[in-house]
C-alpha cells in the first residue's frame, strides 16, 4: 500500500534564480540554486500540483523529475542524479521551514508528501547536492530540497484569490491485440479467436482471417473535470505580519463505465451505483498561516502552521503494485471492466504540521536560534466491494527541535560567519493492518494482522565556519556529528566548499560524505561527492551559463542469497555504487523591451552509473522487477535479457515450433533502466499584456521492458504469434517465452510537458470591477511525446518502495494524463 499523492519536486518554481557572479560573498554558496519569486511561478501553478511546479528545470540542479502518470495522476518521480543505494529511501530530504521532513516512516519506509503543500504557499526552493546539505543530516546523501512558505506583508490587508476549471484526459496504449479464426472448426476456441501460428503448426485449425482487437479498457474512459478554489490574504502592523490562505480542489473520475458493461451487470440483477459507474474521486482542502511577530527590535518570533485533508476512492487495482498481469487481463477483457470497478479503495488522510522560531540578536554580530516543529499525519484505507474485508491505518508523528548560534566577526579584508547547531529529531509510527474473509470487523477469521510501532531518535551537533577573504573568496567548512538511539556508531559527516568569483565569473568546488539512517548494520550507508564547476554572467546579466562536474561514491548494502548446506540463506553485503557526470545551463533575455520580451531557459545533462564494487562478487537481483539484476561492473538494476534461441524452420512451413529451437540459456546485458543523459528547454515570450511560453523535456539513453508485449505474445495474441508474415526470428522469441532483447526498447523520447498563455486584465476593466489586478491564465500539461518506443510510456516508471526493497521498473497503466486548465485570478 502506498500513499496516493506522492512526489517529484525540484527547483525553482518557474525558474531558478541565477546567481550573478559578482554578488556579494554570502550568497556565492547556495543563493545560485535559489528558486525565483512567488511571482515570476505564477503561470505555472496552473493546473500544478506541487510536482508539476517542479518538472520545468530540475536537470540543471542534478534532480530527475518525471511526471505523474496513471489514472489518479498523482505519482510522480523525482531522483538525484542517479541510484545511489538498493536498500534505502532514495527520496530527497526536506527541510520546511526548518523543520525535518523526513520521508521514511519507520522499518516500511515511506513517501515525501510534500503534494499535499499547497503550491501558492510556496515563496522559493533551494536544492542542495550531498556535500553541500551535509548540515542537514541524515538523509542528506540523496539531495536537500529547502522550502520556505511565503510570509506576510506589512500594511493593509491584501486580498486574493483564484477560481480554476480544467480537463484530465486520459489515454490508452495498450499492446496491439490481434486474434487467428478459423469459423469452421469444431473447437470453439479455435472459432473464436485462439488460432495461432502454432496451433495452425499442429493441424488444430487453418486461418481464415486475422482481426486486431480492441482494449475493454478504452471503452471505459473520458476526460474528468478537475476544479480548484483559493483565497488568500496577508498583512500587518509595525511589528505583526501574517499570511493566511485555504485552498479546496477535486478531481473526478476519468473512468466512466460504458453502456454495454451497465447492462451486463444489470442483466445479472446487480444495481449499478454512481460509484460504479465512475469509480474514481480525489478530493483536498488545505489551511495555512504565518505570523511573524518582532516583539523588540533585537527578538523575532516565527508561527506557522497547517492542515490539509484528503479522501480518495479508486479502484483497487490502481493501488496494487503494478508488477504482474492484474493490467493486462484488464486490458484483455480477462478481467471484466464493470467487475473491476466494484472493488475500490477508500482511503482517508489528515496532516497538521506546525513550527514556532525564535532568532535573538543581542548584538550586531551574534544571532541565537531556536526552532520546535511537528509533523503528524493520519491515514486510513479500508477495501470496500471484495470479499472479505481490508482495513489500513497508520498514524505517523514527527518531531523536530534545532538551537543555533551564528557569530559574524573579521578584520579587514577578511570576514568570518562561524556557526554552532544542535539538532534532535524523532520520528513515531503505528501502524495497523487487518484482513479477514469472515468477519466485516475484523474480530474473527483474520488471517493476517499486523501492529507496529516503530520510533527513531537521534540527536546532532553541527559546525561551520565560512570564510570570506576580500570579496573574491569564500571557503566553508562544515562537521556534524549525528548521535543515534540503540546505535553506537556516531556518524561523523563533513564537507568543505571554496568559491573564487572576479566580475562576470565564478568557480566554486564541494567535497564531502553524506549519510543516511541506519538500519541493521554496523553503519549507516553514505556518499562521498567531489565536484566543480563555473558561472559566467555577461551583456549586463542578459546571458549567463553554468555547468558542474561531479563525481559521486555510494557506500550501500545490498540484499543478495547465497546458498548454504541448510538451503538458502539472505544477507547483506556492502559494496560501492559510482555516479559520474556534468550538468550544464544557460539563461538568455534574448529580448528586453517595453513590450516585448523573450527569455529561453535551457540545461543538459549526462550520467554515467556503475556498481563498483562488492565484498562477494554475486548479482544482486531485484524482486519483483523483471529480468532486473545489479552486477559489478555494470548500472545498478540494469536489464538483462534471455539470448535469443537458435532456430530452424526444418519442415519448410514457414512456422517456428517448440521442436525447431534450440540454444543458450544465460543472459545478457541489455541495458539500463535509469535514463543517461536529458536536456530541458524553457522559452518564453511576453507581448504588451500576454506572456506565453512552454518547457520540452528529452530523456535518453536508457531502455523500458515492454512488459504488457511480452505478455500478449505468451497468450498467444500479439502478431508475432498468430500472423504467418513474422519473421522467423520474432515467431521463435515467441515459441521461446522468455524476455529477450527483442522485448527491450529504447526509452527515447522528447516530451512537451507544458503550454501556457497568461493575459493581464487591463487596467480600465480592472478598476471597473474594484479590483487591484486581474489575469486569466490558459495552461496544458503533458501533451505531447514524441518517442520510438511502441508501449505504453516511455518514460522510467517504478513505484515507490518501501525501506529494504529495490527499485522495480514496470509500466504504468497509462501515459501522465494529459491536462487543459483556466484560471482566472483576482487581487484586491
Amino acid at each position: 500500500m502506498s500513499l496516493d499523492v506522492i512526489v517529484a519536486l525540484f527547483i525553482p518554481l518557474a525558474a531558478v534564480a541565477q546567481q550573478p557572479a559578482d554578488s556579494t560573498p554570502q550568497d556565492t554558496s547556495r543563493t545560485s540554486r535559489a528558486a525565483a519569486t512567488n511571482d515570476d511561478a505564477e503561470p505555472y501553478r496552473t493546473g500544478a500540483h506541487f510536482s508539476d511546479l517542479l518538472v520545468v528545470r530540475g536537470e540543471r540542479v542534478g534532480l530527475r523529475v518525471s511526471p505523474a502518470v496513471g489514472p489518479l495522476g498523482l505519482t510522480g518521480r523525482l531522483r538525484f542524479r542517479g541510484p545511489q543505494t538498493m536498500f534505502d529511501d532514495r527520496l530527497p530530504l526536506v527541510i520546511l521551514d526548518g523543520i525535518r521532513l523526513d520521508a521514511a516512516s519507520g522499518w516500511l519506509g515511506g513517501t515525501l508528501r510534500l503534494e499535499e503543500i499547497n503550491p501558492e504557499d510556496i515563496e522559493s526552493i533551494e536544492v542542495l547536492s550531498p556535500a553541500q546539505g551535509v548540515r542537514y543530516g541524515p538523509g542528506a546523501a540523496n539531495g536537500v530540497l529547502i522550502v520556505q512558505t511565503r510570509r506576510g506583508h506589512r500594511g493593509s490587508p491584501q486580498w486574493g484569490g483564484y477560481v480554476e476549471v480544467g480537463t484530465r484526459t486520459p489515454s490508452e496504449r495498450s499492446p496491439t491485440l490481434v486474434s487467428g479464426f478459423d469459423a469452421d472448426n469444431p473447437d470453439s476456441l479455435l472459432r473464436n479467436g485462439g488460432c495461432t501460428l502454432l496451433a495452425v503448426a499442429a493441424g488444430r485449425c487453418a486461418q481464415d482471417s486475422i482481426v486486431a482487437l480492441a482494449s475493454p479498457l478504452s471503452q471505459q474512459l473520458r476526460s474528468a473535470l478537475q476544479r480548484q478554489y483559493g483565497l488568500s490574504v496577508t498583512g500587518g502592523w509595525d511589528r505583526v505580519s501574517y499570511y493566511v490562505a485555504g485552498k479546496l480542489d477535486g478531481d473526478g473520475s476519468p473512468f466512466s463505465l460504458s453502456q454495454g458493461e451497465i447492462d451486463r451487470l444489470q442483466s445479472g440483477g446487480q444495481a449499478v451505483s454512481r460509484s460504479i459507474r465512475f469509480p474514481e474521486h480525489v478530493g483536498r482542502a488545505s489551511l495555512s498561516a504565518n505570523i511573524q511577530v518582532q516583539p523588540v527590535r533585537a527578538v523575532t518570533i516565527g508561527v506557522r502552521g497547517m492542515h490539509v485533508s484528503r479522501d480518495i476512492r479508486a479502484p483497487a487495482f490502481l493501488n496494487d503494485l503494478p508488477t504482474g498481469a492484474a493490467l493486462y487481463d484488464l486490458q484483455t477483457g480477462y478481467i471484466a471492466p464493470g467487475d473491476a470497478f466494484q472493488v475500490q479503495t477508500v482511503s482517508e488522510a489528515n496532516r497538521w504540521l506546525g513550527n514556532v522560531d525564535v532568532a535573538w540578536a543581542p548584538t550586531r554580530a551574534l544571532t541565537l536560534t531556536g526552532t520546535i516543529g511537528h509533523d503528524g499525519a493520519r491515514f486510513t484505507s479500508a477495501r470496500q466491494g471484495g470479499p472479505g474485508v481490508l482495513t489500513e491505518s497508520a498514524v505517523i508523528n514527527s518531531n523536530t527541535l534545532g538551537l543555533g548560534a551564528d557569530y559574524v566577526w573579521g578584520f579587514s579584508g577578511l570576514r568570518l560567519m562561524s556557526h554552532a547547531g544542535f539538532d534532535r529529531s524523532s520520528i513515531n509510527r503505528d501502524s495497523l493492518e487487518c484482513s479477514s474473509f469472515s468477519s466485516p470487523n475484523c474480530t474473527s477469521g483474520a488471517y493476517r494482522v499486523f501492529n507496529e510501532r516503530y520510533w527513531q531518535r537521534f540527536w546532532s551537533i553541527v559546525l561551520e565556519q565560512r570564510a570570506v577573504i576580500h570579496d573574491a573568496l569564500e571557503l566553508v567548512g562544515t562537521v556534524r556529528r549525528d548521535q543515534f538511539r540503540f546505535w553506537n556508531k556516531k556518524p561523523v559527516p563533513a564537507a568543505l566548499h571554496a568559491s573564487w568569483w572576479h566580475k562576470s565569473l565564478r568557480l566554486h568546488a564541494d567535497y564531502g560524505t553524506a549519510g543516511r539512517r541506519p538500519f541493521l548494520f554496523a553503519k549507516p550507508e553514505r556518499t562521498r561527492e567531489l565536484s566543480t564547476g563555473f558561472d559566467v554572467t555577461g551583456l549586463s546579466g542578459r546571458i549567463s551559463a553554468g555547468a558542474t562536474a561531479y563525481d559521486m561514491r555510494s557506500s550501500i548494502f545490498a540484499w543478495v542469497q547465497t546458498s548454504q548446506s541448510s538451503g538458502f540463506l539472505v544477507i547483506p553485503v556492502p559494496g560501492t555504487i559510482g555516479n559520474r557526470g556534468i550538468e550544464l545551463n544557460a539563461t538568455a533575455q534574448l529580448i528586453e523591451r517595453p513590450n516585448m520580451t523573450l527569455k529561453v531557459d535551457a540545461s543538459a545533462w549526462g550520467n554515467r552509473n556503475r556498481f563498483l564494487s562488492a565484498s562477494t562478487p554475486v548479482r544482486v537481483v531485484v524482486p519483483g522487477g523483471v529480468q532486473q539484476a545489479s552486477w559489478v561492473g555494470y548500472p545498478v538494476g540494469g536489464f538483462w535479457a534471455y539470448r535469443p534461441p537458435a532456430y530452424a524452420d526444418a519442415n519448410g512451413n514457414g512456422i517456428i515450433e517448440p521442436n525447431e529451437i534450440s540454444g543458450p540459456t544465460d543472459v545478457m546485458w541489455v541495458g539500463t533502466p535509469y535514463p543517461t543523459q536529458g536536456a530541458t528547454l524553457a522559452p518564453e515570450l511576453g507581448l504588451r499584456a500576454i506572456r506565453m511560453g512552454a518547457s520540452l523535456d528529452y530523456q535518453a539513453g536508457h531502455v523500458v521492458f515492454n512488459r504488457n508485449h511480452w505478455y500478449s505474445c505468451l497468450d498467444g495474441r500479439c502478431p508475432w504469434a498468430v500472423d504467418p508474415a513474422t519473421p522467423l526470428a520474432e515467431q521463435a522469441d515467441v515459441v521461446y517465452g522468455r524476455p529477450t532483447p527483442r522485448d527491450f526498447e529504447d526509452g527515447d523520447f522528447l516530451a512537451l510537458r507544458t503550454l501556457w498563455v497568461s493575459v493581464e486584465v487591463p487596467p480600465r476593466v480592472t478598476s471597473a470591477l474594484h479590483v487591484k489586478s486581474a489575469s486569466i491564465t490558459l495552461a496544458g500539461r503533458n501533451l505531447h511525446t514524441w518517442t520510438g518506443y511502441s508501449g505504453i510510456s516511455p518514460e522510467p516508471y517504478a513505484a515507490e518502495t518501501q525501506f529494504g526493497d529495490p527499485e522495480a521498473f514496470t509500466e504504468p497503466l497509462m501515459p501522465a494524463l494529459q491536462q487543459w486548465s483556466l484560471r482566472l485570478r483576482v487581487s484586491y
